[in-house]
Protein backbone atom coordinates (compact mmCIF):
# COMPACT_ATOMS: atom_id res chain seq x y z
CA UNK A 1 0.00 0.00 0.00
CA UNK A 2 1.47 3.49 -1.25
CA UNK A 3 1.74 6.11 1.80
CA UNK A 4 0.99 9.13 1.77
CA UNK A 5 3.51 11.81 3.32
CA UNK A 6 2.40 15.88 3.79
CA UNK A 7 4.47 18.44 4.31
CA UNK A 8 2.94 22.02 5.85
CA UNK A 9 4.11 25.09 3.19
CA UNK A 10 5.59 27.48 5.95
CA UNK A 11 5.04 31.07 5.16
CA UNK A 12 7.68 33.17 3.13
CA UNK A 13 8.95 36.48 4.36
CA UNK A 14 8.89 37.72 0.82
CA UNK A 15 5.64 38.82 -0.72
CA UNK A 16 6.69 38.13 -4.62
CA UNK A 17 9.01 34.65 -3.63
CA UNK A 18 6.62 31.41 -2.54
CA UNK A 19 7.91 28.35 -2.96
CA UNK A 20 6.47 26.26 -5.51
CA UNK A 21 4.32 22.55 -4.61
CA UNK A 22 5.02 19.20 -6.03
CA UNK A 23 2.98 16.47 -6.38
CA UNK A 24 4.06 13.23 -7.68
CA UNK A 25 1.73 10.48 -8.11
CA UNK A 26 1.65 6.49 -8.52
CA UNK A 27 0.87 4.92 -11.64
CA UNK A 28 -2.86 4.91 -11.59
CA UNK A 29 -2.38 8.74 -11.00
CA UNK A 30 -2.94 9.01 -6.88
CA UNK A 31 -1.16 11.51 -5.65
CA UNK A 32 1.16 10.43 -2.91
CA UNK A 33 3.79 12.93 -2.29
CA UNK A 34 3.62 16.53 -1.65
CA UNK A 35 7.17 18.63 -1.29
CA UNK A 36 8.98 22.25 -1.09
CA UNK A 37 10.68 23.01 -3.57
CA UNK A 38 13.29 26.03 -2.30
CA UNK A 39 12.49 29.52 -2.83
CA UNK A 40 13.69 31.50 -5.79
CA UNK A 41 17.01 33.35 -4.19
CA UNK A 42 15.58 36.85 -6.08
CA UNK A 43 14.83 39.63 -3.84
CA UNK A 44 12.75 41.97 -6.03
CA UNK A 45 12.02 45.59 -4.92
CA UNK A 46 9.81 46.90 -7.98
CA UNK A 47 8.05 46.42 -11.00
CA UNK A 48 6.34 47.88 -13.21
CA UNK A 49 4.79 48.65 -16.22
CA UNK A 50 4.09 52.01 -18.30
CA UNK A 51 2.73 53.28 -21.75
CA UNK A 52 5.13 55.08 -23.68
CA UNK A 53 4.74 56.64 -27.50
CA UNK A 54 6.60 55.01 -29.62
CA UNK A 55 6.03 55.48 -34.03
CA UNK A 56 2.53 54.59 -33.18
CA UNK A 57 1.50 56.58 -30.24
CA UNK A 58 0.48 54.34 -27.27
CA UNK A 59 1.80 51.29 -29.09
CA UNK A 60 4.16 49.86 -26.09
CA UNK A 61 4.09 49.18 -22.73
CA UNK A 62 7.61 49.43 -21.30
CA UNK A 63 8.38 46.94 -18.27
CA UNK A 64 11.24 47.73 -16.01
CA UNK A 65 12.16 46.33 -12.65
CA UNK A 66 14.50 45.99 -10.39
CA UNK A 67 16.10 43.90 -8.14
CA UNK A 68 18.59 44.16 -4.30
CA UNK A 69 20.64 41.10 -5.05
CA UNK A 70 20.67 37.62 -6.60
CA UNK A 71 21.76 33.93 -5.86
CA UNK A 72 21.98 31.46 -8.55
CA UNK A 73 19.48 33.37 -10.83
CA UNK A 74 18.89 32.52 -14.61
CA UNK A 75 16.18 34.10 -16.19
CA UNK A 76 13.28 36.34 -16.11
CA UNK A 77 10.37 35.36 -18.44
CA UNK A 78 7.57 38.02 -19.33
CA UNK A 79 4.13 37.22 -19.12
CA UNK A 80 1.37 38.98 -20.22
CA UNK A 81 -2.55 38.08 -20.14
CA UNK A 82 -5.73 39.82 -20.88
CA UNK A 83 -8.03 37.94 -18.46
CA UNK A 84 -5.27 36.78 -15.80
CA UNK A 85 -5.93 33.23 -16.37
CA UNK A 86 -4.50 32.38 -19.63
CA UNK A 87 -0.69 34.11 -20.05
CA UNK A 88 1.77 33.79 -22.64
CA UNK A 89 5.37 34.69 -22.70
CA UNK A 90 6.52 37.44 -24.85
CA UNK A 91 9.79 37.43 -24.01
CA UNK A 92 12.41 37.04 -21.72
CA UNK A 93 15.85 38.72 -20.10
CA UNK A 94 19.05 37.19 -18.45
CA UNK A 95 19.40 37.69 -14.87
CA UNK A 96 22.69 38.69 -13.13
CA UNK A 97 23.10 34.79 -11.82
CA UNK A 98 25.08 36.13 -8.57
CA UNK A 99 24.90 39.65 -7.41
CA UNK A 100 25.00 41.58 -3.92
CA UNK A 101 24.35 44.76 -5.49
CA UNK A 102 21.23 45.91 -7.47
CA UNK A 103 20.29 45.35 -11.38
CA UNK A 104 17.81 47.06 -13.26
CA UNK A 105 15.96 45.25 -16.09
CA UNK A 106 13.62 46.49 -18.82
CA UNK A 107 11.82 44.95 -21.69
CA UNK A 108 9.61 46.63 -24.42
CA UNK A 109 6.47 44.71 -25.71
CA UNK A 110 6.04 46.52 -29.04
CA UNK A 111 2.68 44.65 -30.06
CA UNK A 112 -0.20 44.92 -26.98
CA UNK A 113 -3.68 43.93 -27.28
CA UNK A 114 -6.71 46.06 -27.20
CA UNK A 115 -7.60 46.99 -24.21
CA UNK A 116 -6.63 46.07 -20.47
CA UNK A 117 -2.83 44.08 -20.66
CA UNK A 118 -2.09 42.54 -18.11
CA UNK A 119 2.24 41.49 -17.14
CA UNK A 120 3.67 39.33 -14.64
CA UNK A 121 7.27 38.44 -14.32
CA UNK A 122 8.19 34.75 -14.11
CA UNK A 123 11.57 34.57 -11.92
CA UNK A 124 13.33 31.38 -12.54
CA UNK A 125 16.52 29.85 -10.94
CA UNK A 126 19.49 28.07 -12.07
CA UNK A 127 17.72 24.35 -10.62
CA UNK A 128 14.27 25.18 -12.14
CA UNK A 129 12.57 26.51 -9.62
CA UNK A 130 10.46 29.62 -9.91
CA UNK A 131 8.00 32.02 -8.67
CA UNK A 132 6.21 35.04 -9.75
CA UNK A 133 5.62 38.80 -9.13
CA UNK A 134 2.65 40.87 -8.64
CA UNK A 135 0.53 41.70 -11.87
CA UNK A 136 0.73 45.01 -13.05
CA UNK A 137 -1.49 46.68 -16.08
CA UNK A 138 -1.50 48.49 -18.85
CA UNK A 139 -4.38 49.68 -20.70
CA UNK A 140 -4.47 50.36 -24.90
CA UNK A 141 -7.26 52.08 -26.83
CA UNK A 142 -6.47 51.67 -30.53
CA UNK A 143 -7.33 54.49 -32.68
CA UNK A 144 -9.58 51.94 -35.38
CA UNK A 145 -12.73 53.60 -35.29
CA UNK A 146 -16.11 52.81 -38.19
CA UNK A 147 -17.58 56.14 -39.60
CA UNK A 148 -20.28 56.78 -40.42
CA UNK A 149 -22.00 54.83 -37.05
CA UNK A 150 -24.88 54.63 -38.02
CA UNK A 151 -24.19 53.40 -41.38
CA UNK A 152 -26.59 53.19 -44.19
CA UNK A 153 -24.48 52.30 -47.05
CA UNK A 154 -20.89 52.39 -46.79
CA UNK A 155 -18.66 51.60 -43.75
CA UNK A 156 -15.18 53.16 -43.83
CA UNK A 157 -13.03 51.91 -41.70
CA UNK A 158 -9.98 54.40 -40.05
CA UNK A 159 -6.91 53.76 -38.35
CA UNK A 160 -5.76 50.42 -40.05
CA UNK A 161 -3.31 50.07 -42.45
CA UNK A 162 -3.65 46.08 -43.11
CA UNK A 163 -5.42 42.99 -41.36
CA UNK A 164 -7.97 41.28 -42.25
CA UNK A 165 -11.65 42.13 -42.15
CA UNK A 166 -14.95 40.22 -41.23
CA UNK A 167 -18.35 41.88 -40.97
CA UNK A 168 -20.41 39.64 -38.44
CA UNK A 169 -23.86 39.55 -38.46
CA UNK A 170 -26.50 39.37 -34.92
CA UNK A 171 -26.39 35.37 -35.65
CA UNK A 172 -22.76 34.89 -35.66
CA UNK A 173 -22.56 34.64 -39.94
CA UNK A 174 -19.85 36.26 -41.63
CA UNK A 175 -21.73 38.19 -44.20
CA UNK A 176 -18.42 40.04 -45.40
CA UNK A 177 -14.48 38.84 -45.42
CA UNK A 178 -11.78 40.59 -46.78
CA UNK A 179 -7.94 39.83 -46.72
CA UNK A 180 -6.71 43.32 -46.42
CA UNK A 181 -8.60 46.55 -45.02
CA UNK A 182 -10.86 47.54 -48.25
CA UNK A 183 -9.95 51.13 -48.78
CA UNK A 184 -13.56 52.10 -50.64
CA UNK A 185 -15.06 50.71 -47.69
CA UNK A 186 -17.85 48.14 -46.76
CA UNK A 187 -21.20 47.82 -48.88
CA UNK A 188 -23.72 47.15 -46.65
CA UNK A 189 -26.56 49.20 -48.86
CA UNK A 190 -28.36 45.13 -49.31
CA UNK A 191 -27.91 43.59 -45.35
CA UNK A 192 -30.82 43.87 -42.90
CA UNK A 193 -30.76 46.56 -40.59
CA UNK A 194 -29.39 45.74 -37.24
CA UNK A 195 -26.35 45.46 -35.47
CA UNK A 196 -22.77 44.25 -36.89
CA UNK A 197 -19.20 43.27 -35.57
CA UNK A 198 -16.78 44.64 -37.54
CA UNK A 199 -13.39 41.58 -36.75
CA UNK A 200 -9.74 43.24 -38.11
CA UNK A 201 -7.44 40.34 -37.68
CA UNK A 202 -3.61 41.70 -37.44
CA UNK A 203 -0.53 40.88 -38.83
CA UNK A 204 0.66 39.30 -35.35
CA UNK A 205 -2.16 37.67 -35.26
CA UNK A 206 -4.42 39.76 -32.37
CA UNK A 207 -7.82 41.26 -33.10
CA UNK A 208 -9.76 44.21 -32.54
CA UNK A 209 -13.38 44.15 -33.04
CA UNK A 210 -15.93 46.96 -33.42
CA UNK A 211 -19.95 47.23 -33.19
CA UNK A 212 -21.46 48.95 -35.76
CA UNK A 213 -24.98 49.95 -36.61
CA UNK A 214 -26.62 49.47 -40.12
CA UNK A 215 -29.71 51.29 -40.04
Amino acid sequence: MLKYYFLIAFALTSQISKAQIVFEYDVLGNRILRKRSGALPVTLISFTATKVSGEVEGSTALLNWQTSSETNSDRFDIERSLDGKKWMNIGNATASGDKKSSSSYSFPDKKPMDGENLYRLKMIDRDGSFSFSRIQSVYFDTQISLYPNPVKDLLKINGAASGKVQLINNAGKVVFSSGNIPTEGIDMVNLSAGVYLVRITHKDGSSTVRKVVKQ
